[in-house]
């Protein structure tokens, strides 16, 4: 009988994933997925973690294993390839600029730090020259 988990990795293989890229696509604590399988089990909170990240995981597959892996829009009947990709390319654009964004709020910080560090100086030396 097939479970849970192996509906899981079956998605992941469908969406060309490992255990690494979903605990930080979903925000999961590193190594979850692995010791989960040991367990046997998954917290729900983790589970909704997962089926909020990947919209077009059908819930009632990933916990029954009925119906289809994907869900079906209303629209179109089914969740075709190139919309998937259109969707992840969008997630992963929007990941990408976050990443530059802190890049840069972290070299702001240290600017910030080496200049308040110039002013103390700075002041420091006017006091000794009075």
């Amino acid at each position: 009988m097939i479970g849970f988990f192996d509906r899981l990795d079956a998605y992941m293989v469908f969406k060309n994933l490992n255990d690494n890229r979903l605990t930080l696509d979903t925000g999961l604590s590193n190594g979850i997925i692995g010791k989960a399988r040991r367990r046997g089990s998954l917290s729900q909170d983790n589970i909704a973690k997962i089926l909020s990240t990947y919209c077009d995981l059908d819930a009632n597959w990933l916990f029954t294993g009925e119906g289809e892996m994907l869900k079906q829009t209303q629209k179109d009947g089914q969740l075709t390839a190139d919309k998937f990709l259109d969707f992840k390319e969008l997630a992963e654009a929007r990941k990408e600029i976050i990443l530059l964004k802190d890049e840069k709020i972290a070299r702001l910080q240290e600017d910030i730090k080496r200049l308040e560090e110039k002013l103390s100086n700075l002041k420091m030396e006017l006091k000794d020259e009075i």
